[in-house]
């Protein structure tokens, strides 16, 4: 099964994070896709490490790019905070 995993597989599995949601109907957030990439390559560099899959055929780049944080937080001001005390 390993010899099946290659650049075309590891596109596949990216699209396919991109189509799936979350039982609300909301698309996964790109942490949890980033964490399941990251995640899958351990695995996978596990194997390579003991010897079940020749590294020249890792399909992985070098590192998985984190996504940028589009989330802003909302913060309070000093006058809101003054205000709750």
């Amino acid at each position: 099964l390993f010899s099946e995993i290659d650049v075309d597989f590891i596109d596949s599995l990216k699209a396919f994070l991109n189509r799936q949601r979350k039982k609300d109907g909301n698309v996964w957030s790109e942490d949890y896709k980033y964490k399941v990439l990251k995640t899958f390559r351990s695995v996978y560099n596990q194997a390579i490490k003991d010897q079940i899959f020749d590294p020249i055929r890792n399909p992985f780049p070098k590192r998985i790019s984190h996504p940028k944080n589009t989330r802003t937080k909302e913060k309070l001001s000093v006058e809101e905070i003054i205000r709750i005390k």
